[in-house]
């Protein structure tokens, strides 16, 4: 259950950036222009409440706000009107694609209630990924709009990106209109191995990144095409990746956070490991183990998150910051199975390589919601670690909000210390 915080009669456009209509046949009591009677009538609502409904979206639109919606909360928007036309009117959206509310004694389709009132609505799973609707999310100006619960991730993180950029540029953003240096967090590096990188975790941490507003700079041992497990690339998506940089020329003064992408080719960067991989890709070179090992010393002086996925946090465990790990004394999750052989056969465990680096990892699955290992990130001061592919969105998402927050509090400590020096002047 969810309690509201406040009616829709008391709200107003002036306090918020954004609008958003969820989804759920509910919200058909909101559709203003709506002129038919549902068959249940807690569909029907009131129209005092629709009036307001429509006057709050009225308001955001004047104040060039957005306006959006997700699932059936597309059809308030469709419902809505401005000037006596359609708010939707001439846009492209996309929403639910199945059965509404029954009315007047037939049956209801969501993508024929949007279109009878002059939208475009795309067809599932159209935008983007054609094997999944998770991010179907359309941009059409000020109106943003998501296919469906599949959809919430991307919508949300979309929503968010859009308001921080208009923020950024607004006239309240900096001289002229223009955005401060410290507005904006510092790219986040991310680093991935030339050879055996895990896909997923680096496509879809990097979008979750980016969709909350963050720059993505990539780092390998070299700036040759990096490739991937086979396995880990999803139909569709291109596999190989071009580095930006490589970890030579990488300086931890221009970054925010630094992010160990998993995969077996991982290895190749455990500083302190004195094992042998019985394939030699794994070994690694120590002039760049070296460099990784300076990189993680640098965040740490500089008091910013160390962060890794999967595999990528055996990298962490074997870095050595003052002659012992960054992880002593942590408690982490990451891959519950193998990394590859070494010493002629000899099977390797993430999990016995984190806890022998006085580690704790936490059992799979064990952090959130049981069933999934999509929420398994774990935050432990400035060590934030998830367990592997399944969870790479949530753990960009945990990152990027630990990064843009230290931002706006360095921000903020910035802006109080200038008053102060002009107080005392």
């Amino acid at each position: 259950l969810v309690k509201p915080d406040l009616a829709l009669k008391d709200a107003s456009a002036d306090d918020y950036s954004a609008i958003v209509f969820s989804g759920g046949w509910g919200m058909a009591q909101y559709q203003y222009g709506f002129e038919g009677t549902y068959h249940n009538s807690a569909y029907n609502g009131s129209s005092i409440t629709k009036s307001i409904v429509n006057d709050l979206i009225n308001d955001f639109i004047v104040q060039d706000k957005y306006v959006a919606a997700v699932c059936y909360g597309v059809s308030v928007l469709a419902y809505a009107e401005v000037d006596g036309t359609p708010l939707l009117s001439g846009h492209d959206v996309t929403g639910f694609n199945g059965p509404a509310p029954s009315a007047d004694g037939r049956s209801q389709q969501s993508r024929d209630q949007l279109e009878s009132r002059g939208a475009t609505v795309f067809a599932s799973a159209a935008i983007g990924d054609p094997s999944t609707s998770t991010d179907d999310v359309y941009i059409d100006g000020k109106i943003i709009t998501a296919e469906n619960y599949d959809a919430a991730f991307a919508f949300g993180s979309t929503l968010g990106k859009n308001i921080l950029a208009d923020h950024e540029t607004s006239g309240d953003a900096g001289t002229n209109g223009q955005p401060t240096d410290t507005q904006k967090p510092k790219p986040v590096l991310m680093v991935i191995a030339n050879q055996d990188f895990y896909h997923r975790e680096y496509y879809e941490t990097r979008a979750s990144l980016e969709a909350a507003g963050l720059e993505v700079v990539v780092a390998a041992a070299t700036t040759e095409t990096a490739t991937p497990h086979a396995i880990s690339v999803v139909e569709g998506r291109e596999g190989n990746v071009d580095p930006d940089l490589a970890l030579a020329d990488a300086s931890a003064d221009d970054y925010s956070t630094i992010i160990f992408i998993g995969g077996y080719g991982a290895a190749s960067y455990q500083y302190a490991n004195e094992t042998t991989y019985d394939n030699p890709v794994y070994e690694g070179d120590d002039l760049v183990k070296a460099t990784v090992n300076r990189l993680i010393n640098d965040f740490v002086a500089q008091d910013k998150p160390l962060t890794a996925i999967c595999n990528g946090v055996s990298v962490l465990a074997w870095a050595r910051v003052d002659g012992v790990s960054p992880l002593a004394g942590h408690t982490v999750s990451s891959w519950a199975a193998t990394l590859p052989s070494a010493d002629g056969g000899q099977i390797q465990f993430t999990r016995t390589q984190i806890e022998a680096n006085g580690a704790v990892q936490v059992a799979s699955g064990s952090v959130g919601d049981p069933t999934t290992v999509e929420d398994d990130v774990i935050v432990d001061g400035n060590i934030i670690t998830a367990e592997n592919y399944d969870s790479a969105y949530q753990f960009g998402a945990v990152v990027a909000k630990q990064v843009i927050a230290i931002s706006q509090a360095s921000d903020a400590a910035a802006h109080d210390s200038a008053i102060t020096q002009m107080m005392s002047a």
